[in-house]
């Protein structure tokens, strides 16, 4: 991956005309845009970028999202998440496998790419990050294409993703008749005007940026809006999570090097005897098995399950 100047100035030079010769024009040869489609009548959202719980025009429930991210779903029961302090090679993913091909302007961006939102959602939810939904027609559209060259291919965009986001794209047809059903669903509850379109959320599925319309160009200002949005979102968990920490809720570290913040509510009986039932900031319970926790919370666990078993 490139800085995004450098790919913003490669973009620039093959975009004006006449602008033949570039510096270490051997390497920018190399970068070249994706192709232009055919002329085509194009419907941009107006560029708008909107923080917080006032981001939609109504109060969805959480089983409104729910039924929402479950229509991807191959018919599971509840918000269960597997084991997150368990090794990462013996974590069982439970989401559907993805079948669809990734459109190919966004496979060249090197980037892990989820196709099926409830996927998305659970590895959202499992691993703590925020989940970055695009909307978009970007095997049709030149300004979805621009966005994928100029902000998804960068370095930088690629650290944030592995740091703090979880991808998916949702690929529309040029025209939304010719759209799934569930894509229609996605594009009308979160009340999506125009492609592309961004949406920022935390694992509840509760979106704290929205963004529609992209400016060829403007790469930086782009990559600064996401970046700030998700720094701003960190801070304001964090002070959540202080306030959580009086009723009960604790950091819990792994003995493979993960950790999660949540509430110790059961012990697991039947299929899950034995292990620890946490629910975490965003309502997902987890399935922990006490030999996958670090020392200190192992030799702590029975004292905190007497004390649950005693307020029953």
């Amino acid at each position: 991956m490139k800085p995004l100047s450098s790919l913003l100035a490669v973009a620039s030079a093959l975009l004006v005309p006449g602008a033949s010769v570039l510096p270490g024009q051997e390497r920018a040869r190399e970068l070249v845009l994706p192709p232009a489609p055919p002329p085509r009548a194009e419907v941009v959202g107006t560029p708008i970028v909107e923080k917080g719980n006032s981001s939609l025009p109504w109060a969805p429930t959480a089983e409104d999202v729910s039924s929402l991210f479950d229509s991807y779903a191959p018919g599971t029961g509840g918000p269960l998440l597997p084991d997150l302090l368990a090794p990462p090679e013996s974590r069982v993913n439970e989401g559907p496998a993805e079948t669809r091909q990734l459109p190919e302007h966004l496979q060249r961006t090197g980037l892990a790419w989820h196709m099926n939102p409830y996927a998305a959602r659970r590895t959202a939810a499992l691993e703590g990050r925020f989940l970055l939904i695009m909307f978009g027609g970007w095997d049709w559209s030149e300004r979805c294409s621009a966005l994928a060259w100029e902000v998804f291919s960068s370095e930088e965009f690629g650290q944030l993703a592995e740091r703090d986001l979880v991808l998916c794209v949702l690929d529309f047809p040029q025209k939304l008749s010719d759209a799934h059903d569930n894509l229609v669903r996605f594009k009308e509850f979160y009340r999506v005007k125009g492609l592309p379109y961004a949406l920022l959320l935390d694992p509840s599925g509760d979106p704290f940026l929205r963004k529609g319309g992209y400016l060829p160009g403007k790469a930086r200002s782009y990559f600064d809006m996401i970046d700030g949005a998700v720094l701003e979102e960190k801070e304001a968990r964090l002070g959540r999570r202080q306030q959580l920490a009086l009723r009960g809720y604790r950091e819990w570290h792994g003995k493979h090097g993960h950790s999660l913040f949540g509430r110790l509510v059961e012990e697991g009986t039947e299929d899950l005897a034995g292990r620890a039932i946490i629910l975490d900031e965003y309502g997902y319970r987890h399935a922990i098995d006490p030999l996958n926790l670090g020392d200190r919370d192992r030799k702590l666990l029975p004292h905190l399950l007497e004390v649950i078993g005693e307020g029953k």
